[in-house]
């Protein structure tokens, strides 16, 4: 296939809101495929910005328990020495870092309806 003469970096980034269902499934599966094919990368990352879920670790071990099922497996996230960098809720610092210094900014966007 000609368009996997590059290796592609591809992520899966679930919300923790409940366990997977099928649209979540087939795109972890489209993207692990992509990656293994092109002999790229496949990131796992949770969107945990939710600070209302109380249930995050239960919900983190069944995605996981699911994607083990499926043999989906990543190169990056999750279980890798900086896996703390692939839960959304750990790089809001770093978020909020770049919006301070975008208000400050004289190149704003404004808009107005």
């Amino acid at each position: 296939m000609k368009y996997l003469d590059k290796k592609y970096v591809t992520r899966f980034a679930p919300s923790l809101t409940g366990d997977l269902h099928f649209g979540n499934i087939r795109i972890a599966l489209l993207n692990w495929f992509i990656a293994l094919k092109s002999k790229g990368l496949f990131i796992l990352r949770f969107e945990d910005s939710n600070l209302i879920n109380k249930n995050k670790r239960f919900t983190v071990f069944s995605m996981l328990k699911t994607l083990k099922y499926l043999n989906i497996t990543w190169g990056r996230g999750v279980f890798f020495k900086d896996e703390e960098s692939y839960f959304q809720s750990n790089r809001r610092l770093g978020y909020v870092k770049y919006l301070r210094k975008l208000t400050n900014s004289p190149f704003k966007l404004v808009y107005s309806s």
